[in-house]
């Protein structure tokens, strides 16, 4: 029976390694956007949760973007493991997308949200944008995500304005008009955001009010979508048809059955001034 022992010891240690590693990466929550399409006129941004070994319940994200160059025409429901996810409530104000929802069904894992479609306004452009999230729940507590830093938005202010049960603002109005110097400004490191929340309001409202104020200002990601631009290989095409080659058009260039050279140095002058990818 003692030659058994060593076996069993050496199953629990592995079994406690994959245990102790599946709570680990359970708390390293992730919520992200990708490009799902471009097009000449159209941009369609997936945006995704994963919650690893997590349940997810519920979510309240807002998405910022430019609406000088993007116009929000709807969202869509994602899918996850071929599921349909409930449908999720939606509003637009200035530049920015709230969004939240719900699930019956908790789903597990990567999660696909949402989708959120755009028509653009102009050629050849570089649009940021940014994941703001204000609540990531479980069953019935928040998880602890990952952000890229901290960033108290206008939006952000109204939310902390807003009344709560006991009729009361999330922040005080004192408090929030101290905030206000602040608003807009990014800070990469948790700590560097502390330490200027203690130096706007001072050590005990930082003390009292910091938990809300960090879970209003969490940016999950940045993101910048380079779209509507034809490729150098489109334009060195495009020259080609234009000294006479064959086998060769301008349709990738604004989609236009009559180019001339002047459209096609105009392109070249819009890719100079695109952030080239490292």
């Amino acid at each position: 029976m003692n030659d058994f022992k060593p076996f069993y010891f050496l199953m629990a240690i592995i079994i406690l390694t994959f245990w102790l590693s599946d709570e680990s990466y359970a708390t390293n929550v992730s919520v992200y956007m990708v490009a799902e399409k471009t097009s000449e006129s159209t941009l369609t941004l997936e945006v995704f949760v994963d919650v690893a070994t997590e349940y997810l319940g519920s979510y309240d994200l807002a998405i910022s973007f430019n609406n000088d160059h993007l116009q929000f025409q709807s969202i869509s429901t994602g899918s996850t493991h071929g599921q349909l996810l409930p449908e999720p409530t939606n509003s637009v104000k200035d530049d920015l997308l709230n969004v939240n929802g719900i699930f019956k069904y908790f789903p597990k894992g990567l999660v696909s949200l949402l989708y959120i479609h755009f028509t653009g306004s102009s050629n050849c452009m570089n649009v940021p944008f940014d994941v703001y999230v204000y609540g990531l729940m479980n069953k019935d507590r928040d998880l602890a995500i990952d952000v890229a830093g901290y960033e108290i938005s206008q939006n952000g202010i109204e939310r902390m304005q807003q009344k709560q049960q006991d009729q009361l603002p999330l922040v005080d109005e004192e408090t929030i008009e101290l905030l206000k110097t602040i608003v807009d400004i990014r800070f990469n490191q948790k700590d560097l955001f502390s330490k200027q929340l203690r130096d706007t309001i001072g050590e005990a409202k930082t003390n009292q009010y910091q938990s809300d104020i960090l879970r209003l200002s969490r940016v999950a990601q940045h993101l910048d979508v380079v779209m509507n631009c034809s490729h150098v290989s489109d334009i060195v095409k495009c020259l080609q048809f234009l000294s006479g080659m064959e086998n060769v058009s301008c349709s990738n260039i604004l989609g236009a059955t009559h180019v001339g050279l002047e459209n096609v140095m105009a392109h070249f002058q819009k890719i100079a001034f695109l952030p080239i990818d490292k």
